[in-house]
């Protein structure tokens, strides 16, 4: 592909490059690679969950926990603690609060409240992990704990912050990052379990959809003493306790991770719970945003050397299909390729690629009519500008009609004239007949002298091109009354004219050598055009048509004289018809 501007593949690659380069960081097409990779995670749900063996357990605080519980939840004490000694005896392996637990006594409303709960903290010391979120308030301070409460949970390395990151469009997809994570709610309850603590992004390929269960129903087991019950869903798992309640601690979560409501508005207790999945299953997703980088420049670089527009077209459809396949199962790989950015940056590159063809597409069709527009028609040329008008020798058959002109006794006028003086005047006459000729969409063929060769129907076929050819030897007429006006000012003589027109098959194509060649028509119809013309001379009818013209050309016969059968030189006689001004 040539490049204007004189610009070369390597500059326009390196330019592609950079701005493809900066795709990735970009806010909004950031944000695309995001919501694509939760298209990919959903698919990867569907398709191949990844299960744990030991699963994390949600007890969510529902509205059956609410109505089974009559004080308000910051007095939820002996819930709490009644809560944290069933944790005794179902065994998970770490526990996980969610909740916000109490800032200071409440003795002085509920005496003996505060013990209920510190009962069921010291139930647990020293056999169950346990970590206490707490909440982040508005201007930036940790919410304290009520001193008693953090000392018998195992004092600050039991304490975490429930806090989560939002992206640009206000949906969580990561955990807090390095500097944080060793003070989240999921890592360190990671930290308890022997894994590496999350950070960065969630993976929410892990695990099944999530089924909660429900405060109550855990402490009926409790009250019951249903240990079996217990055991079997809690033992050796890690368990995450926090509200599940409609409008209450709520995030825009990019899967359909609940199994009780669908949608993407989810508690956020399912944040920490698939954060501390993502730590279990050693699944931490890798930004591969290097090899994003890498294909754009590729893509541009193949895109660069594809020829046509069509090709690349093709190219794009094929490198996509394999790259959002390719993408896909790398995520599944614990890879993440930024890959709406990749097909960005390869259409950019088509659209620069586009652009610039079409400027030098429109620069070399200037180039080409300000070369030989003067010397070709308009129709050739746009049929050159747009390929269609091949250079080969040869041509082919189409229905056209021819007009011959010429002006009545020039070599006797010429003869009185200076050679500077004849130039200007057929100029001055071919620049009216030419414009009469171009206006009705005719194709002029040659000047012949003082003569003029056109025809209608070629390169472009037409239904009308007698009627077209009729009008436009008329208007020549019409305008020939203006030119000797501006004739008698300069001191010339008035000019008459002759026409001919003759409608017919001819070859059309280029005549000549292949160093030299003409587009043209060639046949019999050109003969009997050129004799009509010269009929003219003594038939006192400046334009004259066949009857062909009349037969099958579609030419109306209004205004037109019939004028018999003439005999031709070197033809067949032939029936014409005249037409002059004063019989419009």
């Amino acid at each position: 592909m040539t490049l204007p501007f004189q610009l070369s593949k390597k500059q326009l690659l390196l330019f592609v490059l950079l701005v493809s380069s900066l795709f990735p960081l970009l806010p909004w097409f950031e944000i695309l690679d995001l919501k694509f990779r939760d298209i990919q995670f959903s698919v990867i749900r569907d398709l191949q969950p990844h299960r744990l063996q030991h699963d994390v357990v949600l007890i969510g605080i529902d509205e059956q926990s609410i109505a089974m519980i009559p004080e308000p939840m910051a007095m939820w004490h002996a819930p709490i603690g009644e809560f944290l000694k069933a944790m005794r005896v179902a065994q998970p392996s770490v526990i996980g609060l969610d909740i916000i637990f109490p800032d200071r006594s409440f003795d002085s409303f509920l005496p003996g409240n505060d013990r209920k709960l510190l009962t069921g903290l010291l139930a647990i010391r020293g056999h169950i992990p346990l970590v206490i979120g707490q909440t982040v308030l508005a201007d930036g301070r940790v919410r304290p704990i009520y001193p008693p409460f953090v000392a018998l949970a195992g004092g600050d390395k039991a304490l975490a912050l429930l806090r989560v990151d939002l992206d640009a469009d206000r949906i969580a997809r990561h955990y807090p990052d390095p500097a944080m994570q060793q003070s989240t709610l999921a890592g360190k309850m990671a930290q308890q379990l022997g894994f590496s603590p999350p950070h960065g992004t969630i993976n929410f390929a892990i695990g099944d959809r999530v089924r909660y269960l429900s405060l109550a129903t855990v402490l009926n087991w409790y009250r019951t003493g249903d240990t079996a019950a217990l055991q079997h869903a809690l033992q050796g798992h890690p368990v995450l306790l926090g509200s599940v309640l409609p409008f209450v601690d709520r995030y825009m979560i990019p899967v359909d991770l609940a199994d009780s409501e669908p949608g993407a508005y989810l508690p956020g207790v399912l944040l920490h719970l698939q954060a501390l999945r993502t730590s279990m299953a050693a699944a931490e997703i890798q930004n591969m945003l290097w090899l994003s980088i890498v294909l754009a420049a590729a893509f541009a670089w193949l895109l660069i050397n594809v020829g046509s527009s069509y090709t690349r077209l093709m190219l794009c459809l094929a490198l996509f299909a394999l790259l959002f396949t390719g993408s896909t199962w790398m995520l599944d790989e614990l890879l993440w390729l930024p890959s709406v950015s990749v097909v960005l940056a390869a259409l950019f590159t088509c659209l620069i690629l586009f652009l610039l063809e079409y400027i030098e597409h429109q620069r070399e069709r200037q180039r080409l009519q300000n070369s030989f527009g003067h010397y070709v028609s308009p129709g050739i040329m746009e049929e050159i500008l747009d390929g269609k008008l091949q250079p080969e020798l040869g041509g082919k058959h189409m229905r056209v009609c021819v007009l011959f002109a010429d002006i009545r006794n020039f070599t006797q006028r010429s003869e009185s004239l200076q050679p500077e003086q004849v130039i200007e005047f057929l100029n001055l006459y071919f620049e009216e007949v030419t414009q009469a000729i171009h206006g009705h969409g005719g194709t002029v063929d040659k000047f012949i002298g003082d003569g003029i060769m056109a025809f209608f129907g070629a390169p472009k076929a037409s239904d009308d091109i007698c009627q077209h050819a009729f009008d436009a030897a008329k208007e020549m007429l019409i305008r020939l009354q203006g030119l000797n006006e501006r004739l008698a000012i300069k001191g010339y003589e008035a000019i008459d004219i002759g026409i001919g027109l003759h409608v017919g098959e001819a070859i059309i194509g280029h005549v000549g050598s292949r160093v030299r060649h003409e587009y043209t028509a060639i046949g019999d119809v050109v003969n009997v055009a050129s004799r009509i013309e010269g009929l003219s001379k003594h038939l006192a009818y400046p334009l004259l048509c066949s009857e062909e013209m009349l037969s099958y050309g579609g030419l109306n016969h209004a205004g037109l004289k019939a004028l018999g059968v003439q005999a031709i030189k070197g033809h067949t006689a032939v029936e014409v018809f005249g037409w002059r001004e004063e019989m419009k």
